[in-house]
């Protein structure tokens, strides 16, 4: 009954793309608010363009709507009287490409540039400057902006991901992802580029027979699609990660006979095999898709491939991670693999468009900055990479980050942590031309919502990197991309002169929309921005919530052990359940994330307190509505995340200690029970709230917050009933046996699971595992350190390597491994159990494996689905091992 409630639950269907309102409010011209300050009395008798400046490509008529909706912004009209006031487009020779001036006279204003992005940029300048007027005309004054990043790249906020479950290729419907007034405000945020995805298999290819289907279809909308966003100044970019790894499965390329004929393989990888960057038909793979792509398509602005992650399948990749084992790449160094892969590309685009740019991106997520053999190799690669080329990696991935006292690493992108990294900062030293892949408006700590207010944490990213050879910025993943106040301000970021304070970024970034009330929005936006840097710098607590969609999870009162799923996939099979440690691993304690969603929550509804009062002043502007609807959305988000982690923390204290905290924990649901009411409000007012572009659907909304009020009031009955000495949860306690085995450990007995032996037992700092009879094989040890938490995972490979998970822990554990007269002996540190076991509480166990060719388990599991981070781990199957 229990399952099938929550199965009902989680196959909630989410509305469909035909009810996505927020598409049809992208489609349509924005609701200025009223006018904020005074009319220019000098527009009185109209204004009159003059255009001094050539258009041969006819790409500016898409700024005429923009110059008239200033104009009459501030009381005019567009008039071709001969006393109307003068605004003149000008052509002047010398300015650097996108470089513009503004001249404001009394009697004149003159908007100069040398070619035609840079008068784009100037007619949008002007707009901000005149809406930030408020006394009236401004006085004479000369602005002089010009662009240090080049390559501002964002991406449709819903355009499908062409990746699984939906594999949605936007190339093969009829749907526009681009329309008109969603271009402009692009343009108007200083956004020149987009990025879309593609792969080889969608274009024809020498390599593969099978490539190539509808690439004709594919192309013609290709076409389309540049040709209207170069009306906007915005270039396209395609996305690939390629080449791709041989193997069995259906995103993966078929190794057949023609292929081993071209020798193409490379080192076997995980039941698959790499792409050599050294057989001869690599650049062949490379070449002919990519110049059929520019051939076609030449006004494209460029290509980003992933050149490292992901599901990148070269030899190159597999070199720098140290886990190559092709015979034919061997003595060549992963920076000559590189650079070579590179030119390939380089020179099959240019082929057709020497204009166009190419994006190496290495995605680094699982490095630290404390690794400096992956630095040493990064820096040689970077000597080594072309000029004319971009290598990008991740600002912020690999940096540390203090919070209480002690230093986190942020291993993914990041727009709580500022960064960048050393990794970013000594390898892009190195390069001509540096790309920084960022997250603007959200990322993966929280990405439900359209943007997380925080400019002022961009500033503090783009002020780091002004000091570096960066020139492209790609902004965001499939998610992080909506336009409104964090686009604006990368935008602004990105030109010279930069703002000579953070302070000063702030005042100009709001004064054209705020008005008087700018000392009130900074006030908030600072509080913002305090308290999203207390985000847990943690991986788990980004890819697994709970700030996403917590507010969607259910809480169990009784235990279900079942896992929490993954923010950027939509399940509607199942919903997060109670493994809380989940969304902490080993980089921070319960305790800790505890006390720092506490300061958040406490900093966010200061800012909250400051802006909220703003709503009554601006409720007929649908643009400062949109900005204060997320932060208020936010601010649920944040104290339902502190309320989960809360009601698990308390439900376990009462199942291990035995105390009665039902009233508390009532009081959590009764709080929920209020978020989730208050957020329905939100989500009926603001229809971006809940929609995860990357999930390509809604992790909250207004049907499935009703259906969870109703799971809370049922688990607040159920709390009600609850007996805290019942057998049921002194069998989760493991206080009594649960018909799973159970071994103490005092290495008194041995356990005999087939014809292995083990034991356990504390010594010289360590909690030590001994096996005997292992031989041949590979097996894997797990021990459960807190009830709900990931394990840790040691496994042994055929070859007798250790290998676990270091993405799990702040700090790498000092593993102990040895083996002597056919023992085999493992050791996990004692200051790790100490620090995550609850005092005088069994660990679960688990060892399973093959030996001799014979499969053997203490406790038999079933094969689980892999989770990144937490691999195929199955938590119903392990024992327990008593510490005395």
């Amino acid at each position: 009954m229990i399952q099938d409630r929550f199965a009902r639950y989680s196959a909630i269907a989410p509305p469909p793309m035909s009810e996505w309102k927020f598409t049809g409010e992208l489609r349509q011209p924005c609701q200025d608010p009223a006018p904020v300050g005074k009319d220019f009395e000098c527009w009185k008798n109209g204004v009159k363009t003059v255009m001094l400046f050539p258009d041969p490509a006819g790409i500016l008529f898409s700024v005429f709507p923009v110059l008239q909706r200033i104009v009459e912004y501030r009381g005019g009209r567009i008039s071709s009287r001969n006393d109307a006031f003068p605004l003149i487009l000008k052509k002047i020779p010398g300015l650097s490409e996108e470089e513009f001036i503004i001249s404001i006279s009394a009697k004149k204003i003159t908007l100069s540039a040398s070619d035609s992005e840079g008068m784009r940029r100037a007619v949008y300048a002007l707009e901000e400057k005149v809406r930030a007027s408020l006394d009236g005309y401004p006085p004479p004054c000369r602005i002089r902006r010009k662009p240090w990043i080049r390559n501002r790249i964002s991406r449709c906020f819903f355009g499908p991901t062409n990746r699984p479950p939906f594999c949605i290729d936007e190339l093969l419907n009829d749907v526009d992802y681009y329309p008109e007034a969603y271009l402009d405000r692009l343009a108007s945020e200083g956004i020149n580029g987009l990025w879309l995805t593609m792969y080889f298999r969608d274009l024809p290819s020498k390599t593969f027979a099978s490539y190539g289907q509808d690439h004709e279809k594919r192309l013609a909308k290709l076409k389309k699609v540049c040709k209207k966003c170069a009306e906007y100044g915005i270039r396209i970019f395609i996305f690939f990660s390629e080449p791709k790894y041989f193997g069995p499965g259906k995103k993966q390329n078929i190794l057949d006979q023609n292929a081993r004929e071209l020798q193409l393989d490379g080192s076997s990888f995980r039941e698959s095999c790499s792409f050599c960057n050294a057989s001869k038909s690599f650049a062949v793979h490379i070449r002919i898709p990519v110049e059929t792509l520019f051939r076609e398509v030449p006004q494209l602005g460029g290509i980003i491939n992933i050149m490292y992650g992901e599901d990148n399948g070269s030899c190159a990749t597999l070199k720098l991670a140290g886990l190559s084992r092709c015979k034919r790449c061997a003595g060549l160094s992963a920076a000559d693999l590189y650079r070579e892969y590179a030119e390939i590309f380089l020179a099959a685009m240019h082929k057709y468009n020497p204009a166009a740019q190419f994006i190496g991106w290495f995605y680094t997520p699982a490095q630290r900055d404390d690794d400096p053999n992956f630095a040493g190799k990064m820096a040689e690669i970077a000597e080594k990479w072309p000029g004319k080329a971009v290598l990008m990696l991740n600002f912020e991935s690999g940096s540390q980050f203090e919070q209480l006292g002690k230093k986190r690493i942020v291993y993914d992108y990041s727009l709580a942590a500022v960064g960048p990294s050393q990794l970013f900062s000594n390898t892009v030293a190195k390069v001509r031309c540096g790309g920084a892949k960022l997250q603007v408006c959200t990322s993966h700590e929280n990405a439900s919502v359209p943007f997380i207010p925080v400019p002022g944490n961009l500033y503090r990213k783009y002020r780091a990197m002004r000091k570096m050879p960066v020139n492209t910025v790609m902004q965001c993943w499939y998610f992080g991309n909506y336009p409104g106040l964090m686009n604006r301000g990368a935008g602004r970021l990105s030109f010279t002169p930069f703002p000579a304070s953070e302070k000063k970024f702030l005042q100009e970034l709001a004064a054209p929309a705020w008005g008087k009330y700018v000392p009130q929005v900074i006030k908030a936006w600072d509080f913002f921005g305090k308290s999203y840097r207390n985000f847990p710098a943690n991986i788990a607590f980004a890819w697994y919530g709970p700030l996403h969609n917590s507010i969607a999870w259910p809480w169990h009162v009784m235990p279900q052990d079942s896992k929490i799923l993954p923010s950027w996939l939509l399940d509607l099979k199942a919903s997060s359940g109670d493994r809380i440690g989940e969304v902490l691993g080993f980089h921070h304690t319960l305790d800790e994330a505890l006390e720092l969603c506490g300061k958040m929550d406490v900093l966010w509804q200061k800012g909250i307190r400051e802006i909220a009062p703003l709503i009554k002043n601006f409720r007929n502007s649908q643009l400062r509505t949109a900005d204060i609807s997320p932060a208020r959305a936010i601010g649920l988000q944040i104290a339902s995340a502190k309320a989960t982690l809360q009601f698990y923390d308390l439900r376990e204290k009462m199942f291990f200690e035995r105390k009665d905290l039902r009233s508390k924990l009532a009081a959590l649901i009764d709080c929920e029970i209020k978020r989730c009411s208050e957020m329905i409000t939100l989500c009926r007012q603001d229809s971006r709230l809940g929609y995860h572009p990357e999930a390509e659907n809604f992790l909250f909304f207004p049907e499935k917050l009703a259906a969870r009020i109703n799971l809370l009031k049922y688990e607040k009955k159920v709390l009600e009933k609850l007996d805290i000495f019942s057998p049921e949860i002194d069998r989760y306690t493991g206080r009594i046996s649960d018909g799973t085995p159970v071994a103490t450990a005092d290495g008194s007995k041995n356990q005999i699971v087939e014809n292995i032996t083990w034991r356990s037992y504390k010594n010289d700092g360590f909690l030590i595992f001994e096996l005997q009879g292992v031989g041949k094989g590979s097996f894997c040890l797990e021990v459960e350190l807190c009830r709900l938490f990931p394990p840790v995972r040691l496994k042994i490979d055929d070859s007798g390597a250790l290998w676990h998970s270091p993405w799990l822990f702040r700090e790498i554990p000092s593993f102990r491994k040895s083996a002597a007269n056919g023992i085999l002996s493992l050791g996990i540190p004692w200051d790790l159990v100490a620090l995550y076991r609850r005092k005088n509480q069994p660990l679960r166990v688990n060892i399973s494996g093959t030996a001799n060719g014979n499969d053997f388990a203490w406790v038999k599991r079933e094969t689980a689905a892999g989770r990144l981070l937490f691999d195929d781990y199955d938590p119903t199957a392990a024992g327990w091992l008593i510490i005395k």
